[in-house]
Formats: C-alpha cells, structure tokens, sequence
C-alpha cells in the first residue's frame, strides 16, 4: 500500500465527518498508505492530529448539509434549502474542481464522507470512489429541497464503485449501486488519561462531571437558556459541566468549566461521567469508544439524528432524552442525569471500525493488500 494515495473528502455539515475520516486517516497511514484529508470548516482543529501521522490536510468546502436553527434543536428548513439549491448550481463547477485536483495529485482511491462532488469529481478523473458513511445526502435530503436536487445527487452516487454503510445512525446509504455494513464505530481513539485531561482543567479524578455536547451551529444565547450559569442546579452534589467555550457568550461560572474544541476533543469526552448531546456521529461514537454512557437528544427534523439517537438506546449506550425541554431538566439536575445516563449504559464497548475499513477496501480490490 505504500505507493497508494487515497485522497479522503469529509461533509462541511459537521466537525464529526472530519473526525472520523482522521481516524481512517490514521488507520491507513499506519498501513503505509499516502494519505490526504480534504475538509471544510473543521480542518483547523484537525491539523495539529493530521501533522502528528503525516497527513496532509486541504481545506476544500464541496458540500452544505442541513442549517441548524440557532435558537433550538431544530433544523431551519427554509435557510437548509436556500443553501442546498445554491449548492446545486455550484455543483458543475466542483466536480471539475475536485476532477483537477485527483489529476493533479494522481489519486489511486477516494474516499467520500459523504460530499456527492467528490464521488462525480473522482468518477471524471478516472479514479475509483468509496462512499463511506452511515447516510447519503440523498437519505436526509430525498425531495424535501425538488426533484432536481435528488436528481443530481443520484446521478453523482451512482458513480461510487461501493458504498460503506457506518453505524450508530445508518440510514440506506442511498446512491451506489452496491453497499456492504461496516460493523463498530469510525472515531478517533483517546489519547489521554482522564486523570491528566481533569488536573488540566482544575478537577480532581474525583470530581462528578457531565460534559455538554451541542456541535457549533448554536449560539451561545441558545447555551445559556440551557446551562444554569449562577450554580442553581437541583441536588448537583457538587457536579462539574463541561461546556464548550466557543459556546459561550461570558466566563463560565458556577458549576460550568469550559473547555476549548479544538484538538483531541475525544479525550474530554473520555474524562467525563457522562456526555449529555445533540444526537451527533461524532460525540455518540467517542463516547461509545471511550466506555462513557450519553444522554442523546434528537434534533427535530433530522433523520440521521433520529436514528442515532434510537441507536444510543437499541446499543445499550446509555439513554434518549425526547427533546430539548428533558436536556434542560438534565442540566438543572446533573447528578440524577449521570445516574439515568449510567443506569441505561448495559451494552458492551461496540469495536473501532476503521481497521475493518481498511481490510474492505483491500478484500474489494480497491486498495493492494
């Protein structure tokens, strides 16, 4: 594999895709592959992982997802589609953008999670693509946005040589013509000790903590309405928040520590009791890694979100809280929410996925062993 370059693409739509193409991208630099990671938004809080394995990392933004509301867990349809249909008359152009660029760096394999113009983008440069996610966005998108949008996307999947279905949160996967399951979960492995990750940020191995994970699509107005910022929690017993400081709009006070979101994020989840979360990959995947049982809430019209956090459950992972409303009774009452979330936590550690990845793509051929 060591003459190989497989070039990975990871959605715009959240920090999670970029994580967990780290992790492949991990994964095959340590089987010898060369390895480039191409990533939105995300890419600056990835680059200090991706210099540690010698991957190179582009910031390439070839796709838009769905727009949260930033007001509550909601997905804000009329921005989501305004977005999507101006992404659709881009997309001619980011195929051929992506078309030069595999050219350029003669790309022997891509792997997609799950931009559409990197599958048609490969397809024209003669290399081989792999749609590696648990969704396509024909799954979220169907034709909630037209008739033109599902068009497009379908006509761009089909082009995909397979299809990898990732789990929590699997939907169809629809667009290639052929798919196999990818059992475990795709995230970063922790790199810490929770013992070093709280003595840097002023806890003792002891301390009751409960880490909030909302994503970085909320405003910090909305974090406030949630977080009890005065220390008003309901029989706390002394427990500790862990509260994303880019969410916040003042210094944390109270029971609130903040912690920065950039670097391995993986390691504060490991560190914590419990993680109460947006229903996201990401969060739920290092969590589940990490042994750390979630209270997930689904974020309404989101099917992805849905599923994943019906998975928390069916996984035995920990617990499903049905709204927004439930995750502000948890925050006021932190340590009844580590019980529940501990209590509903039965299931064993699922596998990391990425080494089975691997081994697919070599048994289909589409790596050398």
């Amino acid at each position: 594999m060591g003459r190989c370059h497989v070039v990975l693409y990871a959605s715009d739509h959240g920090f999670g895709h970029a994580t967990r193409m780290l992790a492949l991208a991990c994964e095959l630099r340590a089987r010898g592959a060369r390895v480039t990671l191409c990533a939105g938004a995300a890419l600056p809080a990835l680059r200090p992982g991706l210099e540690r394995i010698g991957v190179e990392g582009l910031q390439v933004q070839l796709d838009v997802g769905l727009v949260a509301c930033e007001d509550r867990l909601a997905v804000d349809e009329q921005r989501s589609c305004a977005k999507v249909l101006a992404w659709l008359n881009r997309l001619p152009q980011l195929v051929q953008q992506e078309a030069n660029r595999l050219r350029a760096y003669r790309a022997d394999l891509v792997i997609a999670d799950a931009p559409a113009a990197a599958v048609a983008g490969a397809a024209r440069a003669g290399v081989p693509a792999v749609l590696c996610s648990n969704f396509s966005w024909l799954d979220v998108y169907g034709h909630r946005f037209g008739s033109s949008v599902a068009a497009a996307l379908g006509e761009a999947y089909e082009k995909a040589a397979l299809g990898l279905r990732l789990e929590p949160g699997r939907l169809a996967l629809s667009g290639p013509p052929r798919c196999r399951d990818v059992p475990g979960v795709l995230a970063r492995p922790v790199r810490q000790g929770r013992r070093a990750v709280r003595a840097a940020l002023g806890l003792t191995e002891h301390d009751p903590v409960l880490l909030l994970g909302l994503g970085r699509s909320f405003s910090p107005s909305f974090v406030s309405r949630l977080v009890p910022s005065d220390g008003s929690t309901d029989g706390s017993m002394g427990v500790r928040l862990l509260v994303p400081a880019d969410s916040l709009d003042a210094s944390p006070g109270g029971p609130m520590v903040a912690f920065a979101t950039d670097g391995d994020t993986q390691d504060l989840v490991a560190a914590a009791d419990a993680v109460l979360a947006k229903a996201g990959y990401s969060t739920i995947a290092e969590a589940a890694l990490a042994g750390v049982p979630l209270l997930a809430v689904p974020v309404v019209g989101n099917d992805e979100s849905q599923a994943l956090a019906l998975d928390v459950v069916r996984w035995g992972l920990g617990a499903m809280l049905a709204d927004e409303e439930r995750a502000r009774q948890a925050l006021r009452a932190p340590a009844e929410a580590i019980a529940l979330a501990r209590k509903q936590a039965s299931g064993p550690r699922p596998p990391p996925a990425a080494s089975g990845i691997v081994d697919l793509l070599i048994e289909e051929g589409l790596l050398a062993g």
